[in-house]
């Protein structure tokens, strides 16, 4: 048999393609090719492609540093191949995401690259073998098989694995020379603490604290007459409380992200046990902040993510819109996605007023999006969560390392489209390996200061 078409081999890489291709005659040729191509070269000296056997060990292959395929030029490897973390596989489905990450491995495939998702459990340290999930051409079912170590892992698990964390699995990937991006940028308050220490974004972050004692959330409210009390690592809007201080300083009114109940209290400890009996984790106290005109209480997400040359770009806009008096307007919580500037209008602001809130939540995205990526080892996309004040001015309350697309809902296919090939773009770029036709860049939006 010959090499696959676009595939230059000498006997070894032609000898391991045909054994494996008649062993899995429905493993995806191309996929094959370049994981054949990937075995043999001198990258992975001592591992190899096996079948679906996890008792059986790679064979170890002699250093093919010196083959030369036909043509008499050195051989040079290009493909990448880019590992997605998950949390869990079942019932054949990675659930919520299972969508994003089967656009996200058709996307590596039109790249040219090898791509595959896999859980934190499903790694041969010893033999520098991963356990993942790929899909065949018709990219229905999910094929499972051993697959080298990944060029660079794109994290998109939620929580610890059962073996390790995640933390602990990203210093471990280091090690073995994997690049892995949108590991972590740090609890909020971290995150709060790196952006104060830059002035020229730190007044557009309210006040926010480690919540410590029912004296400083007392304080707080004394302050801001209303506050939000959020868990330091907290996701998806879960666990999140909204305390007010009501009838002048006699009431404390107090509602749950996810609940219609409401409970009114005279003495503030009684809001710190009702806070505590349902959370032990630590948690921060954030000032509230009211939007402008009438209504349900909204805020804003942006979608910001890096290409293929490294550099940050706005990919999707949209307000979230609280329903039904919700403390929170994260979708998982029942918010509601609507255009911002639809809203604006309808609180009564200017065709000049919303320019200058784009503006300045344009600014804003790109510089914070700068600040965290300084502070953080590799950030290839972040979901950055704003409000606008009665006065106008736009405030930063929290980022999100691993966003969710739901705000993509209205924002058109073309939006879809880039934020799911952007992260593609980014772990190729962290790869070092060149893929398909040379493509221009979208222009890169400029730091000018908000006005």
């Amino acid at each position: 048999m010959r090499s696959p078409s676009g595939f230059s081999w000498g006997k070894r890489e032609v000898s391991f393609y045909n054994n494996i291709a008649i062993a899995h005659p429905s493993f995806p040729k191309k996929l094959l090719a370049v994981t054949a191509n990937k075995i043999t070269s001198q990258s992975l000296k001592k591992s190899a492609f096996i079948k679906n056997d996890t008792k059986r060990r790679p064979q170890k292959r002699k250093n093919n540093a010196g083959l030369k395929p036909s043509g008499g030029s050195s051989f040079n490897y290009k493909t990448a191949i880019i590992g997605i973390l998950a949390t869990k596989f079942r019932h054949n489905s990675f659930g919520i995401q299972d969508v994003y990450f089967r656009q996200l491995i058709n996307n590596i495939y039109q790249s040219g690259g090898i791509g595959y998702v896999f859980t934190g459990q499903n790694i041969d340290w010893k033999r520098r073998l991963v356990y993942g999930y790929y899909l065949e051409d018709a990219g229905i079912n999910w094929l499972e098989r051993w697959f080298p170590m990944p060029d660079v892992c794109y994290d998109r698990s939620f929580h610890e694995t059962p073996q390790t964390s995640i933390k602990n699995l990203a210093k471990l990937m280091q090690k073995k020379g994997i690049k892995i991006f949108n590991t972590s940028i740090g609890d909020k308050l971290k995150v709060y603490k790196t952006l104060a220490s830059y002035p020229d974004v730190a007044e557009y972050q309210p006040d926010t604290r480690l919540l410590r004692s029912g004296a400083l959330l007392k304080s707080m409210l004394n302050k801001y007459r209303e506050v939000y009390v959020k868990p330091l690592n907290g996701t998806k809007g879960r666990g999140v409380f909204k305390v007010t201080m009501e009838n002048g300083n006699n009431q404390y009114h107090l509602r749950r992200s996810g609940s219609s109940q409401s409970v009114f209290r005279n003495d503030i400890a009684q809001i710190w046990s009702a806070i505590y009996r349902k959370h032990t984790v630590k948690m921060l106290v954030q000032a509230g902040i009211k939007n402008p005109g009438l209504g349900e209480h909204f805020d804003l997400r942006v979608l910001v993510q890096k290409d293929a040359r490294n550099q940050w770009h706005i990919t999707a806009k949209a307000a979230r819109l609280g329903c039904g008096g919700s403390v929170t307007t994260n979708i998982h919580t029942g918010g509601v996605v609507k255009e911002l500037d639809a809203i604006l209008r309808e609180r009564g602001l200017t065709s000049k007023e919303i320019n200058v809130i784009n503006k300045n939540i344009i600014w804003l995205t790109l510089r914070i999006a700068e600040i965290l990526d300084h502070s953080s080892v590799a950030i290839g996309e972040l979901g950055l969560d704003f409000i606008i004040d009665e006065y106008l001015k736009v405030w930063f309350i929290e980022a999100n390392r691993k966003p969710g697309r739901q705000i993509l809902d209205i924002m058109g296919a073309e939006a879809k489209n880039t934020s799911f090939m952007r992260p593609v773009e980014y772990a190729l770029y962290l790869s070092g390996k060149p893929y398909g036709p040379e493509r221009s860049a979208p222009a890169v939006l400029t730091h000018s200061a908000p006005d």
